[in-house]
């Protein structure tokens, strides 16, 4: 719409500005699209950990805390680190290592278990381990137990970990 002197209204001149305001925009946001995945897509390019030999040791009546262990393959080209185990079979997971200082057996909790690029982390007894807190119940020798990793580049990993009695023999694959 025209006004009586045949100029455009303030709205349609604000309406005009705007839309080639919105036009000057568009180079830069076209530019900024293609500069970086978001972390979900990041997460899909990036080859997935390979979990092998996953197991878990059995507990005794009244016991509620376990250890989980398994070797961690990584086919990607750069390190990623597990930085957060969970499982719906305990109350919380924890990545803690096991070390020996001054003749006495000490465990810490670790923020990451970094995995290299092409190789592989051992999580095993006397070692970094996945602790399972808070057993929602009883593990008993041929159950399987859920884990799930988190990795910082490649996302979540679902595990199946095996339930071993003591003294068994750890699965070879």
């Amino acid at each position: 719409p025209r006004c009586e002197r045949g100029g455009l209204t303030g709205r349609d001149r604000m309406r005009d500005a705007l839309f080639i305001g919105l036009l000057g925009l568009l180079p830069a946001l076209v530019s900024a699209a293609g500069t970086g995945p978001v972390p979900a897509a990041r997460a899909a390019a990036t080859p997935k950990p390979v979990i092998e030999r996953a197991w878990a040791r059995a507990t005794s009546p009244g016991v509620n805390v376990t250890a989980a262990y398994f070797t961690i393959r990584n086919p990607a080209p750069k390190a990623d680190q597990v930085v957060t185990p969970r499982s719906p079979a305990a109350e919380r997971a924890e990545i803690p290592e096991t070390k020996m200082s001054d003749g006495i057996m000490q465990m810490r909790q670790i923020t990451d278990a970094t995995v290299p690029a092409g190789g592989a982390l051992a999580l095993e007894p006397g070692g970094t381990h996945v602790m399972l807190i808070g057993l929602r119940s009883p593990l008993v020798p041929g159950a399987t137990v859920p884990l799930v990793l988190t990795f910082r580049h490649a996302g979540e990993v679902q595990v199946k970990a095996v339930v071993l009695a003591p003294g068994s023999v750890p699965p070879s694959q």
